[in-house]
This record gives structure tokens, sequence and C-alpha cells, in this order.
């Protein structure tokens, strides 16, 4: 399946990228309120932010200089996407205190997010650096948050990084589950499926009770690799029996469903999802994420225009709110969120398909200029989307620039040489025809004609590139093409489609037999436009000079 989201949105939609915090703390990782803690860790990890939020709040309220919760808060906005959060809460949690590890994971999972790997592992060795010198239980925690970081961004560069820390968490402290899930999850990273599914299996043998390894398995057989989602299905909906309130697994299951065809079981899962997890603006967003990526872009809408005004100056609501007014055809809203979005975006966080939406918003909005700028950004940024020449061809055309759309519709032939659209033929020969270059129209327009034999429209354009190519009709180039064009059509059986075309044949037929002295046939075909348009002038006046040739000989 195909999403046509930006690269963020997609990502995010699966839940396990969306990441699980260590449900495991020790006393020596967290001194205070650690009840209080160990309730909200666990609330991230059944991703109901809210409540784990909450929590949270109560232990600044005692403890305004926790820089750990300030690392916990900072990962929920990250979750959110709420980015500007999320760096707000890592650097107040390391104004705080210099010393805590984790909130130099948070900024280095923020340049992740920025793709700058470089910066990120410096961010992640400080870390690392810093919790060699505490107890192994926060070493092995530190490590297990940056493979979990590592996770999160999808990062497979760092991925030897990634598994190597994992090791060291599950040898540091080899009773602590989520460190062993955390192989798994770098073992994925590298690219080995199939030891990453033995390495939760393992994990589910050792506790057949912890679901969390049920769902990492059946999240690779619903991968785009594996594409394997009725045996997904059969995991989810086992662990759905073991435990019906149990939040991950239900944005899991609707992402199966989706692409097992199922769009109300999708649905179905993820507003379960809700009902266990709230609906707050944050998780409203998530949900619109989820709805714009089933293509329900009108339900999406509603959800997010209800998010907006606690969200305003949200990067990724504008985005997701712009995508959808555009596919539900309100250009005109769509057009003023992407210039807010544009606004409040840092340069990292603009993407192509940003671009994509963007041009197509002007192009709806009549400025084709602009259009063209942003559609060749989109194209730039990812020159597989080949279907964006179209759309900058369109622009031109529309700016009567016709030479240049037809050097767009030539650059995409050529780099879809091996599959070409015939289409793309039909384009051409049109933006040929209207600039006067008949040669090359007829050349396209033959093109049309092989890969789609049946349709009119190839002979027709012939049939025009030639009378206009023929324009004294010294030797009729034209009349074959539009006979085939008159064939094809009767056979069709579809004269309303192209009646101002067939009435163009049949005239320039009479003409033809007319300029051969071949009277009876012109008569056949006079007639033929007068049971078409009655009114026509000139065919009228030929019927009536043929009618008058054929009285003076008798």
């Amino acid at each position: 399946m195909k999403l046509t989201v930006n690269t963020q949105i997609q990502k995010r939609m699966s839940i396990l990228k969306m990441g699980f915090v260590f449900l495991f703390l020790l006393s020596g990782i967290l001194q205070t309120n650690a009840q209080s803690i160990k309730d909200a860790i666990q609330n991230e990890e059944l991703l109901k932010f809210q409540a784990a939020k909450s929590i949270y709040n109560q232990v600044l309220a005692k403890d305004p200089n926790n820089a750990e919760v300030y690392y916990h808060l900072g990962v929920i906005a990250y979750h959110n996407s709420q980015y500007d959060s999320a760096n707000y809460f890592f650097g107040k949690g390391i104004q705080l205190n210099a010393n805590e590890p984790l909130n130099y994971i948070g900024t280095g999972l923020m340049k992740l997010y920025a793709k700058n790997q470089t910066l990120a592992k410096a961010d992640f060795d400080k870390a690392l650096s810093m919790a060699t010198s505490g107890n192994a239980e926060k070493t092995a925690y530190v490590e297990q948050q940056i493979v979990e970081a590592t996770w999160l961004e999808q990062d497979g560069q760092d991925a030897d990084y990634a598994f190597d820390l994992a090791q060291k968490a599950a040898k540091a402290d080899d009773k602590n589950l989520r460190n062993k899930i955390s192989i798994g999850d770098a073992y994925i990273l590298k690219g080995d499926g199939g030891n990453g599914i033995r390495q939760y299996e393992s994990v589910q043998d050792a506790n057949p009770k912890y679901l969390l390894a049920q769902l990492k398995v059946g999240h690779c057989y619903a991968s785009t690799s594996a594409k394997n989602y009725s045996a997904a299905l059969d995991i989810f909906n086992k662990i759905v029996a073991e435990d019906v309130n149990y939040p991950p697994v239900y944005p899991e299951m609707a992402e199966a469903y989706f692409n097992s065809g199922n769009i109300d079981k999708a649905k179905e899962s993820y507003q379960k999802f809700l009902s266990l997890v709230g609906s707050s603006p944050a998780e409203r967003l998530n949900y619109a994420k989820f709805l714009f990526y089933i293509k329900d872009y009108k339900t999406a809408l509603e959800q997010l225009n209800i998010a907006y005004p606690s969200l305003p100056d949200n990067v990724v609501l504008l985005k997701l709110k712009a995508y959808c007014e555009d596919e539900t055809k309100d250009g005109k809203d769509g057009l003023i969120t992407m210039q807010k979005m544009f606004s409040k975006a840092k340069p990292d966080e603009i993407k192509g398909m940003d671009y994509e939406y963007y041009g197509r918003l002007l192009a709806t909005g009549n400025q084709d200029s602009l259009a063209i700028v942003n559609l060749t950004k989109a194209y730039k940024d990812d020159s597989t989307k080949v279907y964006l020449l179209d759309s900058i061809a369109g622009s031109y055309a529309k700016l009567k620039k016709y030479d240049k759309a037809a050097r767009i519709i030539e650059q995409k032939i050529i780099r879809t040489k091996d599959n070409v659209n015939g289409l793309d033929y039909y384009t051409l020969a049109r933006y040929y025809l209207v600039m006067g270059k008949y040669m090359q129209a007829d050349t396209n327009a033959a093109q049309l004609i092989k890969q789609y034999p049946d349709y009119p429209v190839g002979y027709y354009y012939r049939a025009l590139c030639n009378a206009n190519i023929d324009s004294t009709m010294k030797t009729g180039a034209a009349k074959p093409f539009y006979e085939q064009f008159l064939s094809k059509i009767k056979t069709a059986n579809d004269t309303a489609t192209y009646k101002q075309q067939i009435i163009e044949a049949y005239s320039y037929l009479v003409s033809y037999f007319y300029n051969k002295n071949e009277y009876a046939t012109a008569k056949e075909y006079c007639l033929k436009v007068k049971a078409l348009d009655p009114a026509n002038k000139q065919n009228n006046a030929i019927l009536k000079y043929i009618e008058d040739i054929n009285k003076k000989k008798k």
C-alpha cells in the first residue's frame, strides 16, 4: 500500500514506532515519589499519555527540579508531535541538572528527528559517559533508552551502535525483559527480521503474559516487508483475548485491518484505542493521522478542527489539516492553513510532501507560477514521484506556456521509457497541436494509437494534424484518420461524447469528396452533418449547391 502522507506522518502510524517507555525502574533510578513515577511510566507504556502527564505534573508540584521527569514529559511531547515542547522539556531538564544523562538522550532523539545522526550520537555518547559513573541499573536504562530513540526514528545508520548498547543493557540487567526486547528492536534496525522475531519470541517464552513481546512479533508480520496481515491479526486478537483493555494493540490492529481491506474494522480498532487512552487534542491529532492514512479525509479534518484551538501552532497538525482540506476540495482554507504552516515550521520540518500539497493548493487557487516552483521542489525531493510532472506541465499549460509544458511531459516519457503511460502521448500531442507543431503532434498521436488502438481520440488527433499539414487537401492525408475515427465511434456507440468531432469529420469528408467532384458521396456526408447540426450555415450552403448541380444535370 502506498501512502499519500508525509514521511513523518506515515512513520508515526506504526504504534511500535511511537515507542514504549521503560516500564521497570528501580528505586535507584528515580528516588522521588517512586510509586507515582512507576505509575506514570506504566501509563506511558500503555500510551495513556494524558494520565502519565498528570502524574508527572503532580511530581513536579512537589519537586520542581526533578530533571528526570522533564525527560519523560519531553518524550510524551515527542509522541504527540509537539516537537517544540519536546525540545523545551529536554532543555529544561538539562538546565535543572546538567549531570542527568536522560535529557541528553532526549536532545539526541530530536537531532535524529532532524536527520542529524552525527550530533545525535554525540548527545547519546555524552549520556553514556555520565551514566557509567552511576549504578548498573541506571546505565542499563540509559543504554536501553538510546536504543529506543534509534527505534523511534528508525535510524538504520546507527543500527550496529544500537545493537551493541542493547546487548550491554541486557547483560547488565539480564532479568529485565524490556532490555531483551531492545535486542529484537536492534535486529530489526539492522534489517534482520528473522533474528528480531526470534528474540521477541524468546522474551515471550520467558513470560507469556508479557504482551509487548507478542505485539512486537505481530508488528513484524504486519510490516511492509512481510505483509502477512492474517498472521499479524491472529497475534493481535490473541492479545485482545488476553487483555481486552491493552491499548497498544489497537492501532496495530487498525493498520493491519486497513491493509487487509477491512476499513470498518480498522476504524473500530482505533476508536477502541481512543476509548482507552482518551481524546485530548494530542490524541485527536494522532487519530487524525490514522484517518488520513486510511484516506478518510473528511473525518480526519473533523478531528483536526476540534484539536486546532488547543494546538494552533502545531506544525504537524497544520500540515495534516492543509492536506485534508486539499483532499476535500477546500482549496481556499487549505491554502491559508498551508501558508500558516510554512510560517511556523523550521526549515528541517519542511518535507517534500509539504511542497507537493502547497503546489496543488496554489494551482487550485490559480497561482500557477508559484505552484510550479513548489511542485518542482517536491519533485526534486523525490524524483520517483513522476506524477508530479503532470501537475507541473498542467500549470505551465494554464499559463499558456505550452512549450515548457511539452518539455516536462517529454521529460516524464524519458523517465518512464520502460513503461510509458499512453496518455502522456495524448497530452504531448495536445500541447503540440495548440502550438501548431503538427508533425510533432502527429508523431505522438501515432504513439497513442499504438497503446490504445480502440481509443477514438488518437485517430481524431492524427486526422486534425494531417488536415493542417495538408491544408490545401492535395493528398487528402487526413481522410483515412477521420474515417478510422468515425469507425471507432460507431463501434463504441458513443456519438454523444464526440458530437462536435464527428461533425468536424463529416465536414472534412464533405470537402474532400466535393473537391473530387464526387457530389453524391459529398451529399451523403452533408446530410449526416445536417442530422447532427441542422443550423450549420456552411454545410447547408454546400448541400444546396450540390442539389442545384444535380438539378442542372437533370
